[in-house]
């Protein structure tokens, strides 16, 4: 981690996060400060009784998967990148980048045409300084993932 006259953790453009409460070690994120929202790539959405939500989060581009199930904080039209919108589903876990540890609320969609199953957005990144310049800040996949 390199140091900043204001003493704020400092990451690149993208880095690997945890999300423990699914089990989910490390994972690639890309670090958006011009998207508001965070999203995971996700498939076989189902909606449950009781504002509960079960799917397969996608953590690879090979296409390996983790079955989740977990409770729907909100639903909320989101506009894409390209201008399109729909509306989705969101959900709440904690996520670990680097020292930092917070809840984060992510839409549910399909990112299957992007490079990064997860985006990390602004509101996610509140009180962090991102280097665009620089990958992987933070450091490397830990081993063994």
């Amino acid at each position: 981690m390199r140091a900043h006259p204001f003493s704020k953790l400092v990451v690149g453009w993208h880095e690997f996060i945890a999300l423990p409460e699914w089990g989910i070690a490390a994972i690639r994120a890309k670090i958006d400060t011009g998207a508001r929202s965070s999203a995971l790539h996700v498939d076989n959405v189902v909606a449950l009784p009781g504002r509960r939500v079960k799917f397969d989060l996608v953590t690879s581009q090979s296409g390996r998967r983790r079955r989740i199930q977990t409770r729907v904080v909100r639903t909320a039209h989101v506009r894409s990148s390209t201008g399109h919108g729909d509306t989705r589903f969101f959900v709440r876990t904690k996520v670990c980048l680097g020292p930092l540890e917070r809840a984060v609320e992510f839409s549910l969609v399909d990112r299957s045409a992007m490079r990064f199953r997860i985006l990390l957005g602004r509101t996610a990144m509140a009180g962090v300084l991102v280097d665009p310049t620089h990958i992987q800040v933070l450091g490397n996949r830990p081993r063994g993932e």
